[in-house]
């Protein structure tokens, strides 16, 4: 529900077009690839009730973000042409599932090294 909600949120308030949700290779899951004015935006979305926006972002550890960013190399590998620009946001819901839900967007979290090429 909360992939749901950040989707909504994104294409809405963003202006963001979904290209897949729930891509799997492997061990690893991209939950939202999205496309922002040509960029191809990796999206993790976290979800918990009533924490703080800041915790649910800390919960992204060094572990998750070596597994997204392994995914999302294998993704990469599969398209026809690799895309100019990439980018890996974070939304962390603080009430998921919920009318009231708050959405915060983190944008272009530290995910690939500078030199990345895809």
């Amino acid at each position: 529900m909360g992939e749901e909600t950040a989707v909504r949120w994104l294409q809405k308030e963003r202006r963001m077009r979904l290209i897949t949700r729930n891509w799997r290779s492997g061990r690893g899951e991209l939950d939202i690839i999205m496309e922002d004015r040509g960029v191809l935006v990796f999206v993790e979305v976290r979800a918990r009730s009533g924490a703080h926006p800041r915790t649910i972002f800390a919960t992204v550890n060094k572990k998750k973000k070596r597994l997204i960013r392994q995914t999302a190399k294998a993704y990469l590998r599969g398209l026809r042409e690799s895309p100019r620009t990439i980018r890996f946001d974070v939304v962390a819901l603080t009430a998921a599932g919920r009318a009231g839900d708050e959405v915060f967007h983190y944008e272009g979290v530290p995910l690939f090294g500078r030199n990345f090429r895809a």
